[in-house]
């Protein structure tokens, strides 16, 4: 009861902060557990004025996890698959109807393309007392100075720290043939270092972010897990994709539902076929005694929810150009499940 009535205090609040202009915030979206949707409950709209956007309405997916023994409480902000599109002169010509397409595709219901609402992001997460804001990949649709300028700026407006771990999409300067892929490496390099493997580093937990984990992984990165494994902590993994769970079979199936009979996980059985490197690293991830305690990731453009072993959870996000983001709690509560 104490729990619920913490989490209403703090959505309350959270609705509260957004009274300022024509945004609607609920938390609404249907998360699959083991395969069957449940409804989460409602958030009375907030109702704000004053943006010229007109209005929106934004849901929330409220995740827990729990990690016995933690001393502290955390809550995150994490947001995935934004796919933001500035249509300018650096698209290949042979490429903007694509392009134009795609944009129109990245939007909310209300009709609010994903670069403004990247714009208007920063006022309202700033909103919330969060310790730190998560994002999952594909925040842009191709790499482009204008794409990873507008991510930058709305990245230097947020007042938590953020963890930014890339995808194909954020890195490849697709539809821009005049680009250079290492030249947009640099221009990320200036937004967060994007280092191969992130540590942002709390007193008793950790939050590592992979970085293009649509490939597989580099001996480097799996040293430098190994390392932050070592401190100690318990560990939340941020991944663009998901990995496959070693108790059902259910996150596949619904992605070879969604994707053309393709399981986008990484599996030995999936799209995403790991070679002895990456194996090795997700043996530390599902070994009995592994410090990853949750895996919180996108890709898949749905949202579901489960255990891929007896001891970490699995919470794949829903797209954000739809509208949707995620609440993170953390606590040392023990997992009732």
């Amino acid at each position: 009861m104490r729990k619920r009535m913490m989490q209403a205090l703090a959505a309350a609040l959270f609705c509260s902060a957004l009274a300022l202009s024509g945004w609607h915030i609920m938390d609404k979206t249907p998360v699959d557990v083991d395969g069957e949707a449940h409804d989460t409950d409602v958030l009375e709209d907030a109702d704000r004025a004053g943006m010229d956007m007109g209005q929106t309405t934004l849901e929330e997916e409220f995740v827990s996890v729990h990690i016995p023994g933690l001393k502290h409480s955390y809550r995150f902000i994490f947001v995935s698959d934004l796919h933001v599109i500035v249509e300018n002169d650096e698209i290949s010509p042979d490429k903007l109807e694509n392009v134009h397409t795609r944009r129109e595709s990245f939007r909310t219901a209300d009709g609010i393309y994903s670069a403004q609402l990247w714009e208007e992001m920063p006022e309202i997460f700033n909103a919330v007392d969060a310790d730190a804001i998560l994002l999952g990949g594909d925040m842009i649709d191709y790499a482009s100075t204008a794409n990873i300028g507008i991510m930058k700026e709305g990245i230097e407006k947020l007042d938590a720290p953020v963890l930014y771990v890339r995808a194909d999409h954020d890195y490849n300067p697709y539809n821009c043939d005049g680009l250079d892929k290492k030249d947009m490496k640099t221009l990320h390099q200036s937004i967060d270092g994007y280092e191969g493997v992130s540590l942002m580093e709390f007193e008793d937990l950790c939050i590592v972010g992979l970085n293009d984990s649509t490939k597989q992984i580099k001996k480097k990165q799996l040293r430098r897990f190994k390392e932050i494994a070592a401190l100690g902590k318990p560990i939340i993994l941020l991944t663009h994709v998901p990995l496959e769970s070693r108790l059902d079979t259910s996150l596949a199936e619904k992605s070879k539902k969604v994707w053309q009979d393709r399981a986008l996980l990484w599996g030995a059985n999936d799209y995403y076929e790991p070679n002895e490197t990456t194996q090795v690293f997700l043996d530390m991830v599902y070994a009995d005694d592994s410090p990853v305690k949750a895996v919180v990731c996108g890709h898949l453009h749905f949202s579901w929810e489960g255990k891929i072993t007896e001891h970490c959870l699995q919470h794949v996000f829903s797209e954000m150009y739809s509208g949707r983001y995620g609440m993170i709690t953390v606590d040392g509560q023990a997992d009732t499940d």
